[in-house]
């Protein structure tokens, strides 16, 4: 029975952009440094993430709330789907 009380166990992941990705390479830079301006911290700087596709390139940041964010960016030439 639900008694209105989540546990969280780990943050959630929700990925910006359009189709899960930005369309600038500049933004997972961007919402990392925002979130970090605004008392968030960083759970995986930004780097290139080949293991996702060629260009993939994205951050993982934890805003002060505790909701974890993921900023994403791969050109559209490699976009899968």
């Amino acid at each position: 029975m639900f008694d209105g009380v989540l546990e969280r166990q780990q943050p959630a992941i929700v990925q910006t952009g359009d189709s899960g990705t930005a369309r600038a390479q500049t933004a997972p830079d961007e919402t990392g440094n925002a979130a970090l301006a605004a008392g968030g911290r960083s759970l995986s700087e930004p780097r290139d993430r080949p293991e996702f596709g060629t260009g993939y390139y994205s951050a993982y940041v934890i805003d002060p709330e505790g909701n974890g964010i993921e900023a994403a960016y791969q050109p559209d030439s490699t976009r899968k789907g």
